[in-house]
């Protein structure tokens, strides 16, 4: 092969090469998936039926006095989002309903908040049942849940309401939210308070 044969191929070739690296580049993109923990998830529902409430109003209020609202929608469901850990106020108000304020210790999973229509008798609560691992090994935990009963046969869940404490701090504690730790070994009454009722257990730590 000649010397001008050689070189003629040599610059095809290059010509070839550059012309692949300047083809455009596909188009693409980077979804990142994070998991919500800083969510708080809740529905209105009218209290004794159930049903769902839409277009209440819940007005929320953060630790600090800062509050923020929104509104239900079809299904009573709402949701606040850039929560953090503390107790927070919330209010939630519809047109036929009285209004609730309530308070809660995030973080939750989720929160229910049952109104009452206008005019209708309120139920009263009745008695508070707390339920959960009571005997423990020290270094231990347990997540206990207070059920309230009302007068027309209902209950409700108020374990991230109601207001916790310990006996004997010394031996075991309470989160806001109901979660036992086990210090040392003995004994410690338990209890959790909502409204006018109030339950009671005995957590017995061992070694």
């Amino acid at each position: 092969m000649s010397l001008l044969k050689c070189l003629s191929l040599c610059s095809i070739l290059a010509l070839t090469a550059c012309s692949g690296d300047l083809s455009p580049l596909a188009s693409t993109t980077t979804t990142t998936s994070t998991t919500a923990t800083d969510v708080l998830s809740g529905q209105v529902t009218q209290i004794g039926s159930g049903a769902a409430i839409a277009k209440a109003t819940i007005t929320l209020t953060a630790p600090d006095g800062t509050s923020r609202a929104t509104t239900t929608n079809a299904a009573g469901a709402f949701s606040f989002s850039g929560m953090t850990t503390g107790a927070y106020s919330i209010q939630a108000a519809a047109t036929g309903y009285v209004s609730s304020l309530s308070t809660i210790a995030f973080p939750v999973t989720s929160y229910t908040v049952q109104l009452t229509p206008v005019g209708a008798s309120t139920p009263d609560f009745v008695t508070m049942n707390l339920t959960g691992t009571a005997a423990l090994n020290v270094g231990r935990t347990s997540q206990l849940t207070a059920i309230v009963m009302l007068t027309d046969g209902t209950t409700r869940d108020v374990t991230t309401v109601a207001k916790w404490s310990s006996a004997t701090t010394t031996v075991a504690t309470v989160s806001a939210t109901g979660l036992v730790t086990a210090y040392t070994p003995g004994t410690s009454v338990i209890s959790a308070t909502f409204q006018s009722v109030t339950g009671s257990l005995t957590a017995t730590i061992s070694k």
